[in-house]
């Protein structure tokens, strides 16, 4: 409660009664009065409460705040002439009660505004920041905030981060808590990150006891609509751009057109992106992810993963776990990762270069992971569907100029890393054939390393 007394001076009392070290008040520095007088205010302030004990406030510099400047009314009209306060010039969020006195009508009226105490990380006690039944803002740098946890917010807070612009790909929910990667690895893990300790309720769509309304310029219901429950959902995105997440549950998400951002997270998911530009992640399992049209960004991440570029000059990456990673149309970039993982040259067409484009796998192990080629596409083949090829049909060579003279119909060139279809056997020229594939870690290859498909 701020009080006007007639000897000129304000005084101030949180209605909640908890006692404060610091308040920030005013982002302006003007007080304007019913009467059209103004006060300058040039430095730092005190306010004495009603009971006579000091506080230090200060005045808060830069700009105007996003909701520009509040107007500030009596709730009924103050006779006499005494000044009384009738705005704040740019007000600070939050709930302020201003009474105000004159000689004429001792009762005040009452004026709300906005404050926020300002909690920041020289609060926090044991790695947690503790919230309160009031108002809040939560004032934080990314760069100090790691492993850092808030809890037992109960009022309406505000979360501010310097030092990062948050987007929806930055959060993370994990089981009821929500998790911010403010060091923008890309991975979730709440000793590197920021933790929202019960961010969200058991029930899907409803809010914790540690909802944030605002989370750095992101709102609570905006993540709550975005971030999915622990079951397993069917997300649909729109004809814009999207980011949808699953979370703990098998999940089903369709991106459709535009250039959207889906993510699984826990469970075994299906990520589908459509048309535009999408990037896709699965998250900690068994994710099945499939770019369709454009270009497209597949991360498998945890587990064993399916991934499917489709049409389009893709990239994708299988992470952690026993992938297989088909490219699908067009030139794509394929990278296994760790463990055994299988590169898949299969279009349900037959060969031309068109149908597989020339992709680039960047990490292949000879004699752990594995070339899949499909008879539908490779019809030239005779190896036996289900057998590695056999030796008769793949065949080495120094330079490009001895690919089209090579007798065998699978034929890498190793001076240039590069691996072609030969349907022509022992005629010069590769006929029906091309090349398929390039290894840009120059790695050597034997025909265990392919397997033939049906």
């Amino acid at each position: 409660v701020v009080e006007a007394y007639d000897d000129g001076t304000l005084g101030i009392k949180l209605l909640d009664g908890e006692p404060r070290d610091e308040l920030n008040i005013f982002e302006g520095t003007q007080l304007n009065f019913a009467n059209g007088a103004t006060v300058e205010i040039t430095e730092n302030i005190t306010i004495s409460t009603v009971e006579g004990t000091t506080v230090a406030a200060s005045l808060l510099e830069g700009g105007d705040l996003p909701t520009g400047e509040i107007a500030i009314l009596p709730t009924a009209q103050m006779p006499g002439t005494q000044p009384v306060i009738t705005s704040l010039v740019n007000l600070f969020h939050g709930n302020l009660y201003v009474q105000v006195h004159t000689n004429e009508n001792p009762e005040p009226g009452d004026i709300r505004g906005q404050i926020l105490p300002v909690r920041t990380v020289e609060d926090a006690e044991d790695g947690v920041l503790h919230g309160s039944t009031s108002n809040e803002l939560f004032e934080l740098n990314a760069a100090d905030v790691g492993g850092l946890e808030i809890q037992e917010v109960a009022g309406r807070e505000t979360l501010t981060l310097e030092g990062m612009e948050t987007s929806m790909s930055d959060l993370h929910r994990e089981d009821t808590d929500l998790i911010i990667d403010v060091n923008q690895d890309g991975s979730f893990q709440a000793a590197d990150d920021l933790t929202l300790k019960d961010f969200f309720a058991e029930e899907a769509g409803e809010v914790g006891v540690g909802y944030i309304e605002l989370v750095d310029e992101i709102s609570g219901s905006e993540i709550l609509t975005k971030i999915s429950s622990s079951s397993n959902d069917l997300l649909k995105g729109t004809s814009g751009n999207d980011i949808k997440q699953g979370k703990g549950g098998n999940d089903i998400i369709f991106g459709f057109a535009g250039d959207d951002e889906l993510y699984g997270n826990r469970g075994n998911d299906i990520l589908k992106g459509g048309d535009g530009d999408d990037i896709l992640k699965g998250g900690y399992e068994n994710d099945t992810l499939k770019g369709n049209s454009g270009n497209d960004t597949l991360i498998g991440w945890l587990g064993f993963d399916a991934l499917l570029g489709g049409s389009g000059e893709d990239s994708l990456s299988g992470g952690i776990g026993r992938d297989r990673l088909n490219g699908g149309e067009d030139d794509d970039i394929l990278s296994g990762g760790a463990s055994k993982d299988k590169f898949i040259f299969a279009a349900n067409k037959t060969f031309s270069e068109a149908n597989l484009g020339v992709d680039e796998i960047t990490d292949f192990v000879s004699g752990k992971d594995r070339i899949l080629l499909d008879v539908t596409v490779f019809t030239a083949i005779a190896t036996t569907p289900g057998e590695s090829l056999d030796s008769s049909e793949f065949a080495v060579v120094d330079g490009e100029a001895d690919v089209f003279t090579a007798d065998a119909t699978i034929v890498y060139d190793s001076a240039n890393s590069t691996l072609y279809y030969n349907p022509n056997g022992i005629e010069n020229g590769l006929g029906d054939g091309d090349r398929f594939a390039i290894f840009s870690n120059g790695v050597s290859l034997e025909a265990d390393d392919f397997l033939v498909r049906a």
